[in-house]
């Protein structure tokens, strides 16, 4: 099974991720925003992102500060002072000046192994947000370019209903049609244009959650660049299947089993016998005369604590195993259901694009050209008409729909998955 470095996916997914969009918008008196430019600038301006770099900058602290061994005591003590007799005063005091080290070098280095699995496991959290992001900003590209699409669709709606109107007054105006047709125009392009206006406004709001991926106040944002038309490719499910373990989602189980295997030893190490050594000078009031002076002790570990402590860290990773085979088995229902959606919405596109709208579009050239002619009525056009139209606006939801389900299907298997071999149509 072929295997990667997940923490390089997320640069992996800015590159691939444009398969999405592959051709680029004719207004080009406008400036444009490419998907892979999209990411690529959520990526270094995320709010969600850069909150994330403050997290690992705290724990490399945690990791300066957990390999500092505890610092040497200084001691200062006096004997047989201010007592009775000829221990009154100070004559007969016995000082001693001593320093106390601890020998804990294993448990300095255990620490820091702790530390270190702890930031190991941010940088797999950061890994993941990366791809989240990612995931996150195609995702509200695609509602940027599907209101794009629906404005363009309204406005060839709109264009049908002009066409329709004025072929009406020319039949009026010739006596062969009726005013009840040239106002059925004018309320057909009144329709249009809310339709229009509609559109509009799901495209502000789209291109604000856009702009809010990497913290832009603004709802002002370049023109999504991409031809959506263009389906992207289906994936064999057994492909995704095999990649997931790989998944950066079961992956930070990897990473959680290792932090408790840090924190085992860690655990092990603070419970063995832990020396420490007193060393220093007395003085001796009587004969103002010196003695070195030196000692050790030794904390002696408890045998019930390390058990308690084993069986902690025991019952952890059983919940860590049954929670990563749960999440196995979900995301594999995911990939399948998202699989399905993206096959569905596939053959859906294919069906109207080699059967259904080259039909209708077909009957409508022949009928308005009756029409004009002033063989059909007026109402037989407008249904094929709206047919078809209604036909334009399920194409392209069911092409976002396949869209959204590539997206998703690359943000749950981790996979950079292969792109359609198609170059960029330039202007």
């Amino acid at each position: 099974m072929r295997t990667f470095c997940f923490k390089r996916a997320p640069r992996r997914l800015l590159i691939t991720l444009s398969w999405l969009l592959l051709a680029v918008s004719v207004q080009a008196e406008e400036a444009e925003l490419t998907l892979t430019e999209a990411i690529h600038r959520t990526l270094t301006d995320s709010p969600t992102l850069r909150a994330r770099g403050f997290l690992a900058a705290a724990q490399r602290a945690r990791i300066a500060q957990a390999a500092i061994g505890p610092a040497p005591q200084l001691g200062l003590m006096v004997e047989n002072a201010a007592g009775t007799g000829a221990f009154s005063g100070l004559d007969a005091a016995e000082t001693t000046l001593s320093v106390n080290w601890v020998l804990a070098k294993t448990r300095v280095a255990a620490a820091t192994a702790s530390a270190e699995a702890a930031a190991s496991r941010l940088t797999q959290d950061r890994a993941l947000a990366q791809l989240n992001v990612s995931s996150q900003t195609a995702q509200h590209f695609l509602s940027v370019l599907r209101a794009q699409g629906l404005e363009a669709l309204a406005q060839g709606q709109g264009a049908d209903a002009t066409r329709a109107r004025e072929a009406a007054q020319r039949l009026f105006e010739a006596g062969q049609g009726s005013p009840a047709e040239v106002k059925q125009g004018e309320l057909d392009e009144a329709r249009a244009a809310l339709l229009a206006e509609e559109a509009r406004h799901e495209l502000a709001v789209a291109r604000r959650q856009l702009a809010a991926q990497w913290g832009q106040t603004s709802a002002t944002s370049p023109r999504a660049q991409g031809d959506w038309t263009r389906l992207p490719p289906l994936p064999t499910l057994g492909a995704l299947e095999t990649g997931l373990a790989a998944s950066p989602h079961l992956q930070r189980f990897e990473e959680d089993a290792r932090v408790l295997e840090a924190a085992e030893a860690l655990a092990l190490e603070n419970n063995r016998t832990l020396w420490t050594l007193n060393g220093g000078v007395r003085h001796f009031a009587l004969g103002d005369d010196l003695a070195f002076v030196a000692s050790i002790t030794a904390t002696l570990p408890q045998s019930t604590r390390r058990s308690a402590r084993q069986r902690e860290l025991s019952a952890e990773r059983s919940a860590l195993r049954a929670e990563a085979a749960g999440l196995s088995e979900q995301l594999k229902a995911d990939l399948f259901k998202l699989h399905a959606q993206l096959a569905n919405a596939r053959h859906q596109v294919e069906q109207l694009d080699e059967a259904l709208l080259p039909l209708v579009k077909g009957a409508l050239d022949h009928y308005r050209e009756g029409y004009e002619a002033g063989l059909y009525p007026l109402p037989l056009v407008r249904n094929l008409e709206q047919e078809r139209w209604a036909l334009e606006r399920e194409r392209l939801e069911l092409a976002f729909e396949a869209h959204r389900a590539r997206v998703a299907l690359e943000r749950l298997s981790g996979l950079a998955l292969p792109a359609p071999a198609l170059e960029l149509e330039q202007n």
